[in-house]
């Protein structure tokens, strides 16, 4: 944890929230790529 002692903490608790946000809509992304990749 040595290098995030220098990151506030509302940072951190930013940047968690982008990734749950963004998470689901990476995943769902990922399937739709690998659906047209299998398709092609």
């Amino acid at each position: 944890m040595s290098a995030m002692e220098g990151v506030p903490v509302r940072f951190i608790g930013g940047v968690w929230e982008w990734h749950d946000r963004l998470g689901p809509i990476a995943r769902e992304f990922g399937l739709s790529a690998e659906r047209l990749r299998n398709a092609a």
